[in-house]
């Protein structure tokens, strides 16, 4: 009996069909991926979110750094000192406060995994964006907190969201950036190139 060989036009012809479904299947990869962290995103901006009410529904008050009395969103450091005082550290802060005088039970609010203090960030690596009702009217005045969607007043006592991928976070009145990602239920609206708030 005889033994066939692939011929060299057969074994091009198997490289080209390889090729095509490689082709196929990593776009389909790097779309749920990306969905993925958008999902992950969603759920640890909610987190975040839900962990500042439990901490609210605790003490009776939004745990808003010393000092702060704008509606704008946290600065780096009154986020680093944020994600502190809810995960229950003891830490001593001259500009934001101490833990001490915030969370005098020393409370755990928020669970980081890897444990890392003052440390919580969107898949990005980039920390969220949190804005809180310091004066508590009921509403975040959008013109101050500059959250990227379609309203002009929230209503609501924190706000958290990431500025997704691609890191930018446009507030132009003509434009909201599509790929943010809310503890607030948005949905873009494609004819108005906004994000929109789902009430």
């Amino acid at each position: 009996m005889k033994k066939k060989n692939f011929t060299l036009v057969e074994l091009l012809t198997v490289i080209a069909v390889i090729a095509v479904l490689a082709g196929m299947i990593v776009p389909a990869v790097n779309g749920a991926i990306k969905k993925g962290e958008l999902t992950k995103a969603k759920a640890e901006a909610t987190t975040l979110a839900n962990a500042i009410k439990q901490y609210e529904s605790t003490y009776g008050v939004l745990p808003v750094p010393k000092g702060k009395s704008d509606e704008k969103p946290l600065t780096d450091d009154q986020y680093t000192w944020l994600i502190k005082l809810l995960q229950g550290k003891s830490f001593s802060d001259s500009t934001n406060g101490d833990s001490k005088n915030y969370n005098r039970r020393g409370m755990k609010f928020l669970d980081v995994v890897g444990n890392t203090e003052g440390v919580y960030q969107d898949p990005w690596d980039q920390n969220y964006i949190v804005v809180l009702d310091v004066d508590y009217d009921g509403k975040i005045a959008n013109s101050a907190a500059e959250v990227p969607v379609d309203a002009s007043d929230l209503y609501f006592s924190v706000i958290v969201w990431s500025v997704g991928p691609d890191g930018k976070s446009d507030t132009s009145a003509d434009k909201k950036n599509k790929d943010n990602v809310y503890s607030i239920n948005t949905q873009w609206d494609s004819s108005a190139k906004k994000v929109k708030i789902i009430k």
